[in-house]
């Protein structure tokens, strides 16, 4: 019989692994957990052959509680997870940190079945697993992570940028300007058709002093890096060991995407690591996000009327009180400099 640990913090997707593992006459769950914490207290008593590990998950999250195991323990770790996805950045830094598997969560009802099955079979395969040979390939992946150059540092400060009438003008004035090593992270929530948003990143690359890439489920918040939002969902941000992850959601209502979403997120993971410029753009998404931020000790700024294409979100957040401060177009890069640096 495979002992089985599942740690996720959510008791709906733990609920429906008991369902899939229920009729299994090889698999016994024999312990639940919540979060990170609670897993390591439960391992040396429970003794799980496999655990099944959830990535997202309050502090401390799926990648340290995974590190802590491969430290500790000789217990092969299957991931669960909704964004650890093909291609997903995440993913590979997953690998890196010597996962056994990994499996994508189901999306719909319609998925259950296979990853059912798919399910039973990883964690007999795990279940199996020699632990000595384990330790030699955990070890020698360990020895090779060393070795790699780290060409990708993980942010642990985030500038959020949101905007959207008059917007991509100002945007790309802004962007040129701001250095490959600002040292964080950028995201970005821009008012715009689906279509346009591609070509829209190909163009910021172009001037912009650090690599442009669309938003997907599992980046991570690389600093010097900027992430723009898909145009039906919206970019928000979990926090982990190595910084941040993108979470995409859906955002069913315009506007599209969501600045207050991504804003209000960017503000829960960085907390007082957090800038956010509002520019120009027409109603009022993105007030209520930034006073996330400033209320989460986070700094921030809205460009001013004059400057202002379209003096509709910028004079929200100013008069709101969660714009900190009012600033030209031409000198919003500089602000946002000064600012991480003295954070």
């Amino acid at each position: 019989m495979i002992k089985l640990l599942v740690v996720d913090d959510s008791p709906f997707i733990r609920k429906i692994v008991r369902e899939m593992l229920s009729g299994d006459p090889e698999i016994t769950i024999v312990g639940e957990a919540s979060g990170g914490r609670e897993a390591m207290d439960k391992i040396p008593v429970l003794r799980p052959d496999v655990i099944l590990l959830d990535v997202i998950m309050p502090i401390p999250d799926g990648l340290w509680t995974l590190e802590e195991i491969n430290k500790q323990y000789r217990v092969p770790v299957i991931i669960f997870s909704s964004i650890a996805g093909e291609g997903a950045e995440i993913t590979a830094e997953i690998f890196k940190n010597g996962v056994f598997d990994a499996i994508h969560k189901p999306v719909s009802p319609n998925d259950i079945i296979n990853v059912k099955n798919e399910l039973i079979q990883k964690i007999r395969a795990a279940g199996a697993v020699d632990k000595n040979k384990l330790l030699l390939v955990m070890a020698g992946n360990k020895a090779r992570v060393k070795k790699e150059e780290k060409l990708n540092v993980s942010a642990f400060k985030i500038v959020a940028i949101g905007s959207s009438a008059g917007g991509p003008p100002a945007l790309y004035e802004v962007l040129r300007q701001l250095p490959a090593d600002l040292g964080a992270g950028i995201i970005v929530a821009q008012h715009m058709p689906e279509n346009f948003i591609r070509p829209f990143a190909v163009h910021i690359e172009r001037i912009a002093q650090m690599p442009v890439k669309v938003a997907g489920d599992g980046d991570i918040i690389f600093s010097g890096r900027i992430l723009i939002s898909p145009a039906e969902k919206t970019i928000t941000v979990n926090r982990i060991k190595k910084g941040g992850v993108v979470q995409l959601e859906s955002t069913p209502l315009a506007p599209r995407p969501s600045v207050d979403l991504m804003f209000s997120s960017a503000a829960e993971a960085f907390s007082r690591n957090t800038v956010g410029v509002i520019l120009s753009g027409m109603g009022s998404d993105g007030t209520k996000g930034m006073m996330s931020i400033r209320n989460s000790g986070g700094r921030t700024m809205a460009q001013d009327e004059k400057t202002s294409l379209v003096y509709g979100m910028p004079k929200s957040a100013i008069e709101s009180g969660a714009a900190q401060k009012a600033l030209p177009l031409g000198q919003i890069a500089l602000e946002i400099i000064n600012t991480v640096k003295g954070m």
